[in-house]
């Protein structure tokens, strides 16, 4: 076995030595594996802002050269908390190249989660409102809020010049409910989103509609001469009881038709939503929802296998690369799966909760 902190040390100092709080030596095990490295550089997060921290921060954005992290300023000066900002650092020696802080304040800001970077441009997405940075200097290309109560969820993804998220209007309602679709906008300018695809739960399948329901997170691709995208979407039915019934479609925006519809994730649970963004890798799609991992035949939504866990994947999420889905639970470990059949390759204790991979 060869553990994930060995595979991806570079990676893994870089993220360690920002959130370090001292230094640690490297550490290897009896059987002469390097389970801990020392960091290359460490960085305060919150750096002239004292004890202040800034809610909702929780993801780093790596780049060729540079690591684009989480910080926090002191705002306003009499209050507890701090104001969230982005700090793109050097990664040979940590030091701040620069520092964004065009956001609202600590009682407006949602999740600093999940952004992308398209083109050289770092796109943040949150509710009503968009921001673009430039990545070369800090620099706010242009803010937005949406049009008609256009309110959006954290994840969002791009290809080239467009960028696509889940949102809801207000004004948009199935039996009384808020139901949410995917909107495509443009990198390079603050245009007004257009709606891409709108899945439509089957009633049969979900039930009665409890609370908000419909698209909650995606993932685009091309295939062939085609742009096309994986749709997840959610109901809770049994609000009481916290039950979740999750599914995924796969939308051909080309030629503007569904590909395949409806395929279920997981079967009802407790809290079985979707965590993060959905993953694409040779031919194969995975997801965490809830306290499973699953994984699907990309060209026909058919079930290829799905590993169940003591706890769910809420915080970290998972990431697929060197030929591993290396996922880290809530259940205090990080795991090392096979993409092609899920067989555990190994296991490492981690702190369980922790910013995303």
């Amino acid at each position: 076995m060869i553990p994930f902190l060995m595979r991806q040390a570079s990676m893994l100092t870089l993220l360690i030595g920002i959130l370090a709080c001292r230094p640690k030596d490297t550490i290897v095990n009896a059987d002469g594996v390097t389970v801990s490295l020392r960091p290359i550089w460490q960085s305060s997060a919150n750096e002239g802002a004292g004890s202040r921290l800034a809610y909702g921060v929780y993801t780093s954005v790596a780049t060729l050269n540079a690591v684009v992290t989480p910080g926090v300023m002191p705002y306003p000066a009499k209050e507890p908390f701090g104001r969230a900002v982005w700090v793109m650092r050097d990664v040979t020696d940590g030091h701040a190249l620069w520092q964004w802080k065009d956001y609202m304040t600590n009682f407006e800001n949602g999740y600093l989660d999940i952004p992308c970077v398209s083109n050289n441009r770092l796109l943040y997405n949150n509710g009503p409102r968009t921001h673009c940075i430039d990545l070369n200097t800090g620099r706010t290309l242009w803010q937005k809020w949406k049009r008609d109560s256009l309110n959006s969820t954290v994840p969002i993804v791009a290809l080239g010049d467009s960028y696509f998220f889940c949102g809801t209007f207000k004004s948009r309602t199935v039996k009384g409910q808020t139901q949410s679709a995917v909107f495509r906008g443009s990198l390079l300018a603050p245009t007004d989103e257009v709606l891409v695809a709108e899945p439509q739960l089957p009633e049969e399948y979900f039930g009665p509609l409890i609370s908000p329901t419909g698209a909650t997170s995606l993932q685009v691709y091309v295939q062939q001469a085609d742009t096309l995208l994986v749709v997840d979407y959610q109901a809770v039915v049994s609000a009481s009881q916290n039950i979740v019934k999750s599914a995924y479609s796969v939308y051909n925006m080309t030629r503007k038709t569904w590909a395949y519809k409806d395929v279920p994730l997981t079967a009802p649970g407790y809290a079985a939503v979707v965590d993060g963004l959905p993953r694409i890798f040779e031919g194969k799609v995975y997801h965490s929802v809830g306290r499973s991992m699953t994984c699907h035949d990309l060209a026909t939504g058919k079930p290829i296998w799905e590993n169940k866990y003591g706890g769910n994947f809420l915080f970290s999420g998972f990431l697929v690369m060197d030929n591993t889905v290396v996922a880290n639970c809530e259940d205090g470990y990080i795991y090392g799966l096979s993409p092609q059949t899920g067989t555990q390759l190994w296991k490492e204790k981690s702190s369980g909760t922790s910013t995303r991979l």
